[in-house]
């Protein structure tokens, strides 16, 4: 039971390559075709026939080169991408930073104003206190 799924597991593995999901079989080159049996004559091949060849292996050769510019094209967007996330990132740091910075700013007025109601309240208790112990004593 246990080498089933494991089987079953290793028969689903994917893989992620810039965006497009692949499973590993699609990964594996294929298997290269036998070599022919028999050596072909050698043929006389006409300027058209090589003309032909050529103008396939130049179609062919554009299509890498497209591809190429393609790879090129989407590393380059995810290389901006990940610049412009950095920089809303860091931007948004510093905005936190600046309230938090600010939120001090106000604690510290709060406390301020509070702790001088509280020390005018004190001397306010320490006049009436006086008041009354010069009456006693009077």
């Amino acid at each position: 039971h246990h080498h089933h799924k494991q089987q079953k597991r290793s028969k689903r593995r994917r893989i992620w390559l810039f965006g497009r999901l692949k499973r590993t079989e699609d990964l594996l080159p294929p298997s290269p075709s036998p070599p022919p049996p028999q050596q072909l004559p050698p043929v006389q091949t006409t300027k058209l026939e090589v003309e032909e060849e050529q103008s396939k292996w130049e179609a062919e050769v554009v299509l890498v080169d497209h591809r190429c510019e393609k790879d090129i094209e989407s590393l380059a967007a995810i290389k901006i991408q990940t610049a412009y996330r950095g920089y809303l990132a860091r931007k948004a740091l510093r905005a936190l930073k600046g309230f938090v910075r600010l939120q001090a700013i106000i604690r510290g007025q709060a406390v301020r104003k509070q702790a001088m109601t509280t020390f005018k309240c004190l001397q306010a208790i320490v006049n009436i206190q006086s008041q009354v112990c010069t009456k006693r004593g009077k």
